[in-house]
């Protein structure tokens, strides 16, 4: 199934000054924080929104290339909903930038939700099985200029997943672009957060330089029975909710 959706335009002012990461030809461009909108954008109403829910802070130049994924691991705190059991993700939020080179253009889209596994060797919790995902969805940009998008997860929302485990969410793009957006991230460099994959194993953004952890979040809306306390994985139970 195969989806088009409407997409709003966060406009921003840029300031003039851009900076070299060091042993790389990627360029960074800070974000104006005054300029970004007070609340996050919505497709849908929301309990809470999981994820990176930090401030936009810099675009990394023409790092977007297509057919590839991107996620962002978090830790679901107890404490970030008043949710009393769960929580499923309904839709799933990627910040990109588009140059006026960029544009118009057209590509297919997929929001996913992760569990994630924890990786001894690199000290950090890296994508695993798949919980849910959207259908594919075919984005329309016609004019340059910083877009929230935003896919819904089909059959209006995930199966339910408990507080306190560690989860990815984000999008695979399954388009070659022609001109490479820019890629938002905030300033805050922790690493072992955001991750990039071409089809083989995950690797962390951050090791090619980056200033800050890929800008991903998720609408979250509280639930029952969440999945995760049945003592099982989310691969061994997908099959009770298809």
């Amino acid at each position: 199934m195969r989806a088009l959706i409407p997409i709003l335009l966060i406009l921003l002012i840029l300031l003039p000054a851009t900076t070299a990461i060091a042993d790389s030809a990627v360029q960074i461009r800070r974000i104006d924080e005054s300029a970004l909108p007070a609340g996050a954008t919505t497709l849908k109403a929301q309990d809470c929104f999981v994820g990176n829910l930090t401030t936009p802070a810099f675009m990394v130049s023409d790092r977007i290339g297509g057919v590839e994924s991107y996620r962002y691991s978090f830790w679901a705190a107890p404490d970030l909903c008043n949710c009393a059991e769960g929580f499923t993700v309904d839709a799933v939020h990627m910040y990109m930038k588009f140059g006026v080179d960029d544009v118009p253009v057209s590509f297919d889209v997929r929001g996913v939700f992760d569990q994630a596994d924890w990786d001894e060797a690199r000290g950090a919790w890296v994508p695993g099985a798949e919980i849910c995902s959207s259908p594919v969805t075919t984005v329309e940009i016609s004019g340059a200029g910083m877009y929230d998008i935003f896919v819904e997860m089909a059959g209006g929302g995930c199966a339910c997943a408990a507080w306190d485990y560690h989860y990815a969410v984000g999008f695979d793009l399954l388009t070659n672009f022609n001109s490479s957006p820019d890629l938002v991230v905030n300033g805050q460099p922790l690493g072992g957060q955001s991750w990039i994959s071409s089809g083989g194993a995950w690797s962390d953004l951050l090791d090619g330089g980056l200033p800050g952890e890929i800008c991903i979040y998720a609408n979250a809306i509280c639930c029952e029975n969440p999945t995760s306390t049945r003592h099982s994985t989310f691969g061994a139970v997908k099959s009770m909710y298809r």
